[in-house]
């Protein structure tokens, strides 16, 4: 393989340049005979067609890929981790933690064997979010405690992922009525390189933690930095506002109040 071309490829994936990476890898992966570094480059392939939502497309290359590699090729693990990826990337999140589980269940072995251990250490960190995100909180608390603890996410480069799971930990505990370590979590997160989507959502839920805890103008000032990162995809300025009006309540600031609570009635 021309690693330079493969790390050039990488480059361009990870600075947002999807479809320039795949010209690449498609181009790289043509020139390739080793069955398993094709698999691998085309792998990569699969990754850039699902995040520019070719997601037929990439499984049509997931399905070139499984019938390249021989039965018992170890690179078969990684295609199946792949699979996952793009199961996620579906919004099909029972499938992706199933197929995830299944990896575990079938390769336990392997995974834990100095040259694949790291795919475990991403199975697990992606076990953690799904089991989050699919209502599972008590399941997902020890997998994510134990994801910080991981030597991926203390690199700098990994800030965003590390500030993932951080937040997800966060809102574990707080689903947990575990208020004092979710409040630690949301602002080593909100420290950390956090996904823009989940900036308003990790202020906005820090604020329901003091809100709780009747730190009522710590409460409003992360309500207030919420309300001013949401673009309302994912949360409402009507909810932040509904929550703004209750703490001047308590603040003693009822002007303040009376207006959030007009804000919101607009809505």
């Amino acid at each position: 393989m021309d690693l330079n071309r493969f790390q050039r490829a990488v480059k361009l994936q990870d600075a947002g340049q999807i479809a320039e990476a795949l010209k690449e890898y498609q181009s790289l992966a043509n020139a390739i005979t080793d069955v398993g570094e094709k698999a691998s480059v085309m792998l990569n392939e699969v990754n850039c067609l699902s995040q520019l939502g070719e997601n037929e497309q990439a499984r049509k290359r997931l399905s070139e890929v499984y019938n390249l590699l021989p039965e018992h090729s170890e690179m078969r693990v990684h295609a199946q981790f792949t699979e996952a990826l793009l199961y996620k990337d579906e919004g099909k999140d029972e499938q992706a933690l199933k197929r995830l589980n299944q990896l575990l269940a079938d390769h336990g072995k392997l995974l834990r064997t100095p040259n694949h251990e790291f795919l475990w250490r991403e199975i697990q960190i992606r076990r953690g979010v799904l089991l989050f995100e699919l209502g599972r909180s008590l399941e997902a608390r020890p997998i994510l405690e134990e994801a910080l603890s991981f030597e991926e996410l203390a690199n700098d480069d990994r800030g965003n992922d590390r500030g993932t799971v951080l937040y997800y930990l966060a809102r574990s505990y707080l689903d947990l009525g575990e208020f004092t370590l979710a409040e630690e979590k949301y602002v080593d997160a909100l420290k950390q390189d956090l996904p823009e989507d989940l900036q308003p959502l990790a202020h906005y839920e820090l604020g329901l933690v003091y809100y709780q805890r009747k730190a009522f103008a710590r409460a409003m000032q992360e309500f207030e930095l919420a309300e001013s990162k949401t673009d309302e995809s994912c949360l409402s300025k009507r909810t932040i506002w509904e929550w703004l009006s209750e703490t001047c309540k308590h603040l003693g600031l009822n002007s303040e109040a009376d207006r959030y609570e007009n804000l919101a009635k607009t809505r």
